[in-house]
Order: structure tokens, then sequence, then C-alpha cells
């Protein structure tokens, strides 16, 4: 997973790769005799969470990308503006949903880390 000229790991799938391998631990866990209740436990867990994480990037992608569309126009936007007057305000009243759209995507990324 990790390229020798750049130390960086490869994250691109990297959460569909991880679910792959949860799997595969699970079936040799179902395979294997006398397994401890609380490794079966531990492996429900984590595979929950590499849920909970991957539903949450997901949401939070989509929800960036739309900011990132709304920036762009409001861009379009401010490079009209020498073509027509535009209120401070009126630009902040555009912003601002834009700022509480931004952190209510990355709320709950930052609350996983």
């Amino acid at each position: 997973m990790f390229n020798t000229a750049n130390p960086t790991p490869n994250l691109t799938l990297a959460l569909h790769r991880q679910q792959q391998l949860l799997e595969a631990l699970a079936h040799a866990l179902v395979a294997t005799p006398n397994v401890e209740p609380q490794t079966a436990a531990q492996l429900a867990e984590l595979t929950a969470l590499t849920t909970t994480i991957s539903q949450t990037l997901h949401e939070s992608c989509a929800r960036l990308n739309t900011v990132s569309d709304a920036f762009t126009a409001f861009l379009a936007l401010l490079e009209q503006a020498d073509e027509c007057a535009v209120a401070p305000s009126g630009l902040w009243a555009l912003a601002q949903p834009l700022q509480q759209q931004l952190e209510a995507a990355c709320g709950p990324v930052r609350q996983m880390v």
C-alpha cells in the first residue's frame, strides 16, 4: 500500500479494501474453533465502525461537492461585480449559508478524528 517514492499511503478505495479485509477476517474467525467471544465482538464493532466512517465520509463528500458548486457560482458572481453594484451585505448574505453548509459537511468528519 505504500509507495517508496511517495511515503503517503494510496488512499484510493482504502475504505473499500478495509471492508474486504474485515470480511475475510470474519470468515476466518467463523472457521476457527474456540474463538473467544470478546474477539468476535471486537470484530463486529470494528466492522460497524468502518461502515459508519464510510457512510459519514460519503455524505460529507456529497455536501462538499454541493458547497463547491455554490462557491463556483459565487466566484462567477464576483467576477461580474464590476458590471453591477453588489452591496457587501448582499455578498455576505450569499456567502454565509455556504459557510454554514461547509461547516455541516466538515463537522461529522472532524468528530471522527
